[in-house]
């Protein structure tokens, strides 16, 4: 890395932590962080509000260059450690007890990795794996075959292509017969792609089950949901697309949506990339919701209550590109997400525990570790692995090195 984008790195943290970073330079701080664990470790060990009172008192103690070569010495090849003294140099005009606290405890944080990951051989991630079950009752696991040629009752033809499934509905001439429905059920750990009959595309993500005709009726549209899929629509003014989630209804012509309709969840969340939705609720019609582009509708199971807001769309949709995206999220409610995809299983220890709140960008496929280093690299939070149990605790005072 050259010597400027050092200094711009440096500067970027140091803006955000005081809260005068533009949309443009997050963004290209959150480029950084998603390069390697590293950088995210140290971006969530410096937003460690805890950690900065620390530093701050012992301000006058830290060695800057010694932290820095350290750092130099771990991470990069002799021709380039002549680089880090000079961002220490940087570092210390703008965020001196913040930075070099950081990779003082990073350093010692990456020593600690080499030895902890192979706690977590048990713990491995999701992969592409389904089960497609057929208008007959015959069920089809699709992880097992490479390829896939069926024919329906009603002459659609289903394939598996590059991983996916995909439906091709012949032109016929005689009358239409009783529709046809097949079902697509991904289990914990899993996700899926596949391509209606209409050209619609549905990622399918983890505990996730669709229930859809191989041919679609005349006038509509109609799918029916449990769990999480993100849909790009294909367009057909005549012919309206609706997912049926058993709370709502959500209606389109052609557009980008994601779904997350989880049983077990208190809400069922909408939230529009591009196009136009309507959210009708089936009980009270009266109240239908439009979403535009950047918007999102939270149902609330319970009441039926509708609420619109408007979000950063990544963060919800980020699943389906292989990225895990958390922005001031509690860890219970991050852990939901994880234990679907790694198929672990999760135990507090404190109740407080499950509030602390973190944010992240790591790549889904990564091992869990990585996530782990970054909730410990806060130090609030102990982790112990018991086969395919992740167990959370608090971190006491004493357990801080």
């Amino acid at each position: 890395m050259p010597n400027f984008e050092y200094r711009k790195i440096a500067v970027l943290i140091s803006k955000e932590i005081r809260g005068e970073i533009s949309l443009e330079e997050k963004t290209e701080l959150a480029g950084w962080r998603a390069q390697s664990v590293e950088n995210e470790l140290l971006y969530s060990e410096l937003h460690s509000s805890k950690r900065f009172r620390d530093w701050e008192s012992q301000r006058k103690a830290i060695d800057t260059e010694a932290g820095w070569s350290k750092i130099a010495h771990k991470f990069q090849n002799k021709t380039k450690i002549r680089a880090f003294p000079r961002i220490a140099r940087i570092a210390a005009i703008f965020i001196i007890p913040i930075i070099c606290g950081g990779l003082i405890y990073l350093y010692r944080q990456i020593e600690k990795q080499k030895n902890n990951h192979s706690e977590y051989a048990n713990i491995q991630p999701g992969s592409s794996k389904a089960v497609l079950i057929l208008g007959d009752g015959r069920n089809m696991i699709l992880d097992t075959v490479q390829t896939l040629s069926l024919t329906e009752a009603d002459g659609t033809q289903i394939k598996k292509e590059e991983g996916e499934i995909v439906y091709c509905t012949p032109e016929v001439k005689k009358k239409r017969e009783k529709l046809v429905y097949n079902t697509i059920a991904v289990p914990r750990g899993g996700e899926y792609k596949l391509t209606l009959a209409d050209g619609t595309t549905v990622h399918l993500n983890s505990m996730t089950t669709l229930k859809y005709p191989v041919r679609f009726a005349k006038n509509k549209r109609e799918v029916e949901l449990t769990g999480e899929a993100y849909f790009k629509v294909a367009k057909n003014a005549q012919k309206p697309f609706v997912v049926n989630t058993g709370k709502i209804d959500i209606e389109v012509l052609g557009t980008s949506f994601n779904i997350n309709a989880y049983g077990e969840s208190g809400n069922t969340v909408a939230t529009l990339v591009e196009g136009k939705v309507k959210i009708i609720h089936p009980e009270h019609k009266f109240e239908e919701k439009i979403l535009h582009p950047g918007e999102q509708a939270v149902v609330d199971n319970v009441t039926d209550e509708i609420n619109l807001c408007e979000v950063d769309v990544t963060r919800y949709i980020s699943w389906k590109d292989g990225r895990f995206v958390f922005y001031d999220m509690p860890l219970e409610d991050i852990m939901e997400v994880l234990t679907r995809w790694y198929s672990a299983k999760v135990f507090y220890l404190n109740p407080g525990v499950k509030k602390i709140r973190f944010s992240g960008n790591l790549c889904k496929y990564d091992e869990i570790g990585k996530f782990m280093d970054i909730i410990e690299a806060t130090q609030q939070v102990n982790i112990k692995i018991n086969n395919k149990t992740i167990l959370f605790s608090l971190q006491e005072d004493g357990d801080k090195n």
